[in-house]
C-alpha cells in the first residue's frame, strides 16, 4: 500500500487502500462511521472529529453534527428538504445553522 499525496488510508473489502481526498463525498456517523467515496463505502475505526481536524484545509466542513462534507463535491442543494446533493445521487442533511455554507452554489 503506497501512500499518495492528498489521500487517506481506508480499509475496504479488498484490504487497505489509499483514497484520494477528491474521491470522498462525505462522512456520516450515526451508529457507526461511514465514508462515502467514488470507490464505495468504508467504515474506519476513528471519529468524525479526527477526520475534521485532518481534512479542514481541503474544503471539508461539518454541515450537521453527524456528517463531514467535501464541499468540492457538492453539486446542488435542495432548500426544500435541506440536503446537500452529490454527483453519485447521495445526499446528506444540512442543519439550520449551517445552511449558509451552501451559498457558494448560488
Amino acid at each position: 500500500m503506497e501512500p499518495q499525496k492528498h489521500a487517506i488510508p481506508l480499509i475496504g473489502r479488498d484490504g487497505p487502500q489509499w483514497i484520494p481526498i477528491e474521491d470522498i463525498f462525505f462522512f456520516s456517523c450515526n451508529s457507526r462511521m461511514v465514508v462515502h467515496t467514488t470507490q464505495g463505502l468504508f467504515s474506519p475505526p476513528v471519529t468524525l472529529n479526527d477526520f475534521h481536524t485532518l481534512l479542514q484545509e481541503h474544503r471539508f466542513d461539518k454541515l450537521d453534527k453527524s456528517n463531514l462534507v467535501n464541499l468540492s463535491n457538492v453539486v446542488d442543494y435542495n432548500e426544500r428538504v435541506y440536503h446537500a446533493l452529490f454527483s453519485n445521487g447521495e445526499s446528506c442533511y444540512v442543519s439550520r445553522r449551517n445552511r449558509t455554507k451552501m451559498d457558494f452554489l448560488k
